[in-house]
């Protein structure tokens, strides 16, 4: 029965916002000057697939909404840094957003701080967490934040810290001091290595029992002995030999830092050669629990106690003498719930690993042989590992055919999460196994659908009408005599052609007529390649671009990169390629930031710390120095502020060239009141001189003496030797000494007449003060000072001052008109 008009059209209708729907794209077809954009329920933009606005193709995810808050990092310290993980968990227990791109590592010397692009010290790339190591000199403290397919930022995660980096005795060691060839064999024991081995047993932990010292002794029965013999034979790993007598606890000396994450194999190889008559002794074996100040002891229930810890791979397991080499395994994973009491074990299925107590942050390997035993018992030790089994460690090529059955696997074990990219394929497949119930809504986008998925047998008839192609798309002259073969568009005649996903490199490569690549485009962005070989990257695909510019070898890069440094903001740098110097890895940056700029010497990774000169600007100031994060005693720096300079933690030196103008010349403005110089100490004015030249010293004001007997006439019968003068302005002091050459004087009555004349002075000189021979001499008596018509000041005395004295002295103080 034919349909009405109104039910055809309401048909129609129904039809064509289920096309709308569905997927536009067509194998065999394509998008001229088009793009697909995806929108929510909401009609809110989430995706552009095709063209975008600025000319280019590529599958553009936007506004998508912030990821949740990552949980806390876990920090430990290291070589000359601190390592950082993420546990790939989120501090509200949420999954894994789709959109999730990456989480950030941020670090700074400040216990409150935000995240911005100078803290941040690199990024974990995968949902499932993983550790990025950060350099530092000193303590830090560690934040998380979660970023988006979009660039969204995560709220922060807790602030975890400080932590500074491990004691590095390499540091008094020059580069290249030790070398293999130095080394002894055995040199480098278990116990030698410490620390640092403490952290590579994250990966694997082997004693073969040949360093008695990687041991220590916890408790022993009376008369209990063990040793460590290096170079026994006869043991199945190759190695030596610890042979234990009577009850005897011990636990290594090297500390493994707790990866809650990480499934930890404790192996122990062990075999008892002697049993007393009371039946064969019991084994303890596997790990001891430590705190963080790697002191305290935290066994199942907490307590600092060197009993009850974890034995995962034996716990009071009976070893004979007829049972010869035995191998214990157990295993450990994460901490038991806080406050609960940790299982003792043993824990020897991977599937359900024992844990360790809540408290614990360490591990130690631990073995308590011939318990409760007397010496007569004897165990012999050859081989202890704890090894930390990563994912991927079982791979397909570690199993045999059918080993792993559906009755091996824990209801919901295997989840979206724990399944690797591209690791499930059609072919793994059955026919049927996946149908759209299975589905979640979004879960298949244009990205997820590998080239030729879709062809023209999966499309619903009228699935692609003429609503989803641009008018005038497909015309006799868009595609013309050019070959489109695959992923590969060539033009005919020149051999010029674009690769589009070219051995799965998912990116589009353009190739010149001599076949070689000179640009490219990728989810990272556009590059440009030289005739060189060296490329121009442009990276749009954060929230705002980065040009990265490569050598030609990809060994050494420079990049411009613009920042939010505040809400709102886009701060540029200029990164220079990174160099070497004093064994370390730096840049030159210019920082052009929110109202400021810096020009400054950074370290590569850790762009807090600067050692070098630099030049900061500000709204209220500029500073030009030399700048150490590292030791600030060693700062000098020039603040420029308005009408001000400072100079602050340095000398200032003036070396002028030879010239005819002043070395340091200062003129002050008319009506200036302060001083004109001023010099301190510890803020104690030593030295000023005001505005009318007046000076005012702390100390002695001295200067050089001169020698000269200018101006000078020496008294009868003698001649003058030195004269020494002092001038400061116009007041002069005067040392004269005289000798006599042998002339007789006589005195009568005391005196003679006329006086002696014993120093005559130029005119215009003024004595003031005069002794002769230390003696004050005021004038009153007869002689003193005489000035006469020519203006000549003479000192005259009379002879009996100086009758019976053989040299004479005289001190002068005077004023020079």
């Amino acid at each position: 029965m034919a349909r009405s008009i109104p039910a055809e059209l309401a048909a129609l209708k129904r039809d064509v916002a289920q096309v709308k729907k569905g997927q536009r794209y067509a194998h065999g077809g394509s998008l001229e000057n088009a793009a697909i954009e995806v929108k929510d329920d909401t009609g809110s933009l989430r995706a552009i697939v095709g063209q975008q606005a600025d000319g280019t193709t590529a599958v553009n995810v936007v506004n998508g909404p912030p990821p949740p808050q990552p949980s806390a990092p876990i920090v430990a310290s290291v070589l000359g840094g601190v390592t950082v993980s993420w546990d790939g968990q989120f501090a509200d227990g949420s999954v894994v957003p789709l959109d999730f791109s990456r989480v950030e590592v941020h670090a700074s010397l400040l216990a409150s701080y935000d995240p911005v692009p100078a803290t941040l010290q690199g990024t974990i790339e995968t949902a499932q967490g993983a550790t990025v190591v950060v350099p530092c000199d000193s303590d830090v403290y560690v934040r998380l934040v979660a970023r988006n397919t979009s660039g969204s930022p995560s709220t922060a995660s807790a602030t975890v810290g400080p932590y500074g980096p491990m004691p590095v005795v390499a540091d008094e060691i020059l580069d290249g001091a030790v070398t293999a060839s130095k080394l002894a064999n055995g040199a480098v024991l278990l116990n030698t290595l410490g620390g640092p081995l403490a952290d590579l047993a994250t990966q694997r932990y082997a004693d073969y029992m040949t360093d008695a010292s990687a041991w220590s002794q916890l408790s022993a029965s009376t008369g209990a002995t063990w040793t460590v013999d290096p170079n026994a034979t006869g043991t199945p790993s190759g190695g030596g030999k610890m042979t234990v007598t009577g009850s005897v606890q011990l636990a290594g000396t090297t500390f493994i830092p707790q990866d809650t994450d990480t499934l930890y194999r404790v192996m122990v190889r062990v075999r008892a050669t002697a049993q007393d008559v009371s039946g064969p002794a019991t084994v303890y074996l596997g790990l001891v629990g430590m705190a963080d100040d790697k002191t305290t002891f935290v066994n199942r229930m907490g307590a600092n106690s060197t009993s009850s810890h974890f034995y995962c791979a034996s716990n009071g397991g009976t070893l004979a003498v007829a049972d010869g080499w035995k191998t214990y395994v157990g295993y450990i994973q994460g901490h038991s719930a806080d406050g609960a009491t940790a299982p003792a074990g043993p824990n020897t299925d991977p599937r359900v690993p024992g844990t360790s107590h809540f408290n614990v942050r360490f591990l130690r390997p631990t073995m308590w042989l011939n318990f409760g035993k007397n010496t007569s018992a004897v165990m012999e030790v050859e081989a202890f590992t704890v090894e930390a089994l990563r994912t991927g460690v079982v791979g397909s090529t570690n199993l045999i055919t059918g080993s792993v059955t559906a009755a091996a696997i824990a209801t919901d074990a295997v989840t979206a999460d724990k399944i690797l990219a591209n690791a499930v394929t059609a072919a793994k497949i059955e026919a049927g196994a996946v149908t759209t119930g299975k589905l979640d809504a979004l879960a298949v986008t244009a990205d997820k659908i590998a080239a030729n998925a879709v062809t023209v047998g999966k499309l619903a008839a009228g699935s692609v009408d003429a609503t989803a192609i641009a008018a005038d798309a497909i015309t006799g002259k868009t595609i013309t005599g050019g070959t489109i073969t695959g992923a590969v568009i060539q033009t005919a005649a020149s051999g010029q052609r674009i690769a589009l996903n070219e051995s799965g490199a998912n990116k589009i490569l353009v190739y010149n007529s001599a076949d070689t690549a000179v640009g490219e485009l990728s989810a990272l962005g556009m590059g440009l390649v030289g005739s060189s070989g060296a490329r121009m990257i442009m990276d749009p695909n954060a929230l705002y671009p980065t040009l990265r510019m490569t050598n030609a070898a990809g060994t050494n890069e420079a990049f411009i990169n613009v920042v939010e440094g505040t809400a709102g903001a886009a701060d540029v740098g200029v990164n220079s390629g990174p160099f070497t110097a004093s064994g370390l890895s730096w840049r030159w940056r210019t920082f052009i930031g929110n109202d400021f700029a810096v020009i400054e010497r950074v370290r590569v990774g850790a762009g807090s710390t600067n050692v070098g000169g630099r030049l900061a600007m500000f709204p209220g100031s500029a500073t030009i120095g030399y700048n150490d994060t590292t030791d600030a005693t060693t700062d000098t720096n020039l603040v420029f502020t308005s009408g001000n300079a400072q100079l602050t933690g340095g000398r200032f030196e003036v070396a002028p060239a030879a010239s005819a103008n002043s070395a340091v010349y200062v003129n002050a403005a008319t009506g200036h009141t302060g001083q004109l110089l001023r010099l301190l100490l510890n803020a104690v004015d030593k030295f000023r001189v005001d505005t009318n030249g007046n000076v005012v010293a702390a100390g002695d004001i001295t200067s050089t003496p001169v020698t000269t007997t200018t101006g000078l006439t020496a008294a009868t019968g003698f001649s003058t030797l030195n004269f020494y003068g002092y001038k400061i302005g116009k007041l002069v002091v005067v040392d004269l000494y005289m000798n006599r050459t042998g002339a007789t004087i006589t005195a009568t009555s005391g005196n003679i007449t006329p006086d002696v004349a014993i120093a005559t002075l130029p005119s215009g000189w003024r004595p003031t003060h005069t002794t002769i021979n230390g003696t004050w001499d005021d004038g009153t008596a007869t002689g003193g000072w005489v000035v006469g018509t020519d203006g000549i000041c003479t000192l005259r005395t009379a002879t009996s001052d100086i009758a019976n004295n053989r040299n004479l002295r005289l001190h002068i103080v005077f004023i020079q008109d």
